[in-house]
């Protein structure tokens, strides 16, 4: 609701669970199997609105990404693997396979002067050093 006028802004509609579908609860709703998805990151310009380039990323992602000063975006997959590309030219420049769906954004923090990059995936939390 918005406080100042009580219109309400959001509502959640529960949706019907049916037997051997996916299902997400909350509300939310699939498009379907996982062969209807394209999962990608792109890169735009914003002045013209061009697609500079583009990383597809199969089957899906559901993490957020982390992109950083150094132009490095970092990312992960449904299916446990997470990985680097170059923002510039999209070029993936390393993975990892870390055997469970990558669920978390990824987030970077130094320490004494060396960058780390940190992922949940399953019920672990990964944490990798950057070469600086």
């Amino acid at each position: 609701m918005n406080a100042f006028d009580g219109e309400q802004l959001f509502f959640i509609r529960d949706e019907e669970y049916v037997e051997g579908e996916q299902y997400t609860g909350g509300g939310g709703q699939n498009a379907g199997p996982i062969e209807n998805y394209h999962s990608a990151i792109r890169a735009i310009d914003p002045a013209t609105g061009d697609v500079r380039w583009e990383y597809p990323i199969a089957p899906r992602s559901t993490s957020g990404l982390l992109t950083t000063a150094g132009d490095l975006v970092f990312g992960g997959t449904v299916d446990g693997y997470f990985f680097a590309i170059d923002a510039v030219s999209g070029e993936e420049l390393w993975h990892v396979a870390v055997g469970a769906r990558v669920h978390s954004a990824p987030l970077t923090y130094s320490v004494n002067g060396e960058q780390f990059v940190t992922i949940a995936a399953g019920n672990v939390v990964f944490t990798f050093g950057l070469d600086g």
